[in-house]
C-alpha cells in the first residue's frame, strides 16, 4: 500500500472499526438515533464459520426492541437445559452425568437463550441497519493510522480523531479459515461449501469484495471512534498508555469444531460441560442439528507459540481427543462445518 495517497478528508460524527456483532450493534443503535457514522471492516465478507454463536435472554430482549429478534429466533436452537458430566466415582475410566439444571432462569420474558451461526447474527443486524436507513459496511477497508487531538476533545463541534484507512486489493483480503467437509458412507472426505445461507440480501455479503476503489487510501475525521475489532484490537494497540490487558492469561489451547454428530451420548442436545481424565469438552447444541465442541487439547511443546489453525489435520487431532473424553459413549460425525 506504499504507493497509496490520501484523498481529501471526510467528516463524520462516529467511525466504527469492526463489523462483527459488537460493531454492527453499535451501528444499529447509531442508525436508530439518526447519528451520522461510518462502519469499516478489513474482511471481505460477514462471518462464514466459527466465532461466537450464543444469545442470552437479555440480549434477545434488546433485539426485540429493534424488531429483529424474530430473525434469529426463527432459525436458532433454543437452549433449555445444561448438564454436568464428570469422572466415574469408582475411578473407572469413563464419564457419568452428575447433575442437570435449567439453562436460564429468573423473572424475565425471554426464558431461553438461542444458539445460531454468527453469520446469521451479523445478517440480522445488517438487515436492521438497512431498515433504519443506516450505512452499509465498508468491506475490505483496513485502518492504517490513528491520531487524537487531545486539545480539542472538549470542543463538541470539533473532530479530534483522524483515521487513515486503506481499501485493500481483493487478492490481499484476509480469508475465513476452515475446512467444511462431509464423510461419505465409504469413509471418504468430501469438501463442502459450508453453512452460509441466511436471509434478506445477505448473499451480497458472503462473496469476498472490497468497497470503493481498491488500493485507495482515505482520511476520515470523526468526533468519536468505537473500537469493535475484537480481542486483538488494532484500535486498542494505538493507545498503549491508556488501554492494556488486565488479569491473567492462559496457555491452554482449545480445538473448536462444529459437527453433525453420530453418537449415543444422551445429552447431545443440551449444553454440557464434560470433565474426564483425558481432558474437557464444552458442548453447545446449534441450529440444523449441529453441535459445537470446545475441546481442551493435551499440552504439547508446539502449543507454546500456538496460533489459530483451521484445517483438516487440526480438526482430526481435536476430535480424536474428544472421542476419548466421551468414553464410554461413542461419537462420530458425518458433516463438519
Amino acid at each position: 500500500m506504499g504507493e497509496s495517497r490520501p484523498t481529501a478528508e471526510e467528516y463524520t460524527d462516529v467511525i466504527v472499526v469492526g463489523a462483527g456483532p459488537a460493531g454492527l450493534m453499535a451501528s444499529l443503535s447509531l442508525s436508530a438515533s439518526n447519528i451520522p457514522h461510518q462502519i469499516i471492516d478489513k474482511l471481505g465478507t460477514r462471518a462464514l464459520n466459527g466465532r461466537a454463536d450464543g444469545f442470552h435472554p437479555r440480549t434477545l430482549e434488546i433485539w426485540d426492541s429493534f424488531d429483529i429478534a424474530d430473525k434469529v429466533g426463527s432459525v436458532g436452537y433454543r437452549i433449555s437445559e445444561i448438564a454436568f458430566w464428570g469422572p466415574r466415582p469408582d475411578a473407572a475410566d469413563g464419564i457419568v452425568r452428575q447433575r442437570r439444571d435449567v439453562a436460564n432462569g429468573g423473572d424475565i420474558r425471554q426464558q431461553r437463550g438461542i444458539t445460531v451461526h454468527q453469520g446469521f447474527i451479523e445478517a440480522a443486524l445488517t438487515e436492521g441497519i438497512r431498515a433504519q436507513n443506516g450505512p452499509s459496511v465498508q468491506r475490505g477497508v483496513k485502518p492504517s493510522a490513528l491520531s487524537l487531538d487531545n486539545l480539542s476533545c472538549d470542543d463538541h463541534s470539533s473532530y479530534p480523531i483522524t483515521l487513515e484507512v486503506d481499501h485493500l486489493k481483493k487478492e490481499n483480503l484476509e480469508l475465513w479459515g476452515g475446512f467444511p467437509h462431509s464423510i461419505t458412507p465409504a469413509g471418504q472426505i468430501k469438501e463442502e461449501h459450508g453453512w452460509t445461507g441466511a436471509f434478506g440480501r445477505d448473499s451480497e455479503d458472503t462473496v469476498p469484495h472490497v468497497s470503493g476503489v481498491e488500493g485507495r487510501r482515505r482520511t476520515i475525521r470523526a468526533k468519536y471512534l468505537i473500537g469493535a475489532d475484537g480481542g486483538h484490537s488494532w484500535v486498542r494497540r494505538q493507545f498503549p498508555d491508556h488501554f492494556f490487558m488486565e488479569g491473567v492469561t492462559s496457555n491452554s489451547v482449545f480445538g473448536v469444531i462444529d459437527i453433525v454428530p453420530v453418537t449415543d451420548f444422551p445429552d447431545i442436545r443440551k449444553i454440557c460441560t464434560i470433565m474426564s481424565a483425558h481432558g474437557s469438552v464444552l458442548l453447545i447444541p446449534r441450529e440444523n442439528n449441529l453441535v459445537r465442541l470446545y475441546i481442551r487439547l493435551p499440552r504439547t511443546e508446539e502449543q507454546d507459540n500456538a496460533k489459530q489453525v483451521a484445517n483438516l489435520e487440526t480438526a482430526g487431532k481435536a476430535f480424536k481427543t474428544a472421542k476419548k473424553i466421551f468414553h464410554p459413549h461413542t461419537i462420530e460425525y458425518n458433516y463438519c462445518d
